[in-house]
């Protein structure tokens, strides 16, 4: 439910909006909070439900969020983001079918955001001490390339097809034929 906080260790984790209609924006964001650094985890969450955390009495500013729905347009909305005031954001993603959307990485890249994606950067670990946050990534993105949408999804190409192999018919070897010799008759 919405509003209800646990304890994991020391740290305290927080249902921030729960929308449970069985559609597409069926998502649930959750807010952890760890002596002073704070993780955002929007997890498949669009505008409806971002918009619920929004009207909620919860602070939301957030050192990291992590971007819901692979960073599509359909998330992450203005008043989400503004909300949030993000140092980091991290969006999962393969970078295809349009994911991250131009509107998402316009949004992150305007409110000075450090972006992180899976497909340009690989794995990404987030650590915190409770006071600073670290993050490792797997490798080093062109920074070029960070605020650069999604492709769409390419089709998939046909499988390569083998020739059928002819099978070669067995040649059987024409024994080498000796000449004989000629006979000359002898007079009897």
């Amino acid at each position: 439910k919405a509003g209800n906080k646990y304890k994991l260790g020391v740290a305290e984790v927080e249902f921030v909006a729960v929308n449970g209609k069985a559609d597409t924006d069926c998502g649930l964001i959750v807010k952890i909070t760890y002596g002073n650094t704070v993780f955002m985890f929007a997890g498949n969450s669009h505008i409806v439900t971002e918009q619920m955390a929004v009207d909620s009495d919860t602070q939301l500013k957030a050192t990291l969020l992590k971007v819901a729905a692979h960073g599509s347009d359909n998330a992450s909305g203005a008043s989400f983001i503004r909300e949030v005031q993000p140092e980091y954001a991290v969006i999962s993603t393969d970078g295809q079918n349009g994911c991250p959307g131009t509107t998402t990485l316009s949004m992150l890249e305007v409110a000075g955001v450090q972006l992180y994606r899976t497909d340009l950067n690989g794995d990404i670990r987030c650590t915190s001490d409770g006071n600073k946050l670290e993050i490792t990534a797997e490798k080093q993105a062109d920074a070029g390339k960070l605020f650069v949408p999604g492709t769409e999804k390419q089709p998939e190409p046909a499988p390569e097809t083998k020739p059928e192999a002819t099978p070669t018919p067995e040649v059987t070897p024409t024994p080498e034929v000796t000449p004989t010799p000629e006979v000359t008759p002898t007079p009897e």
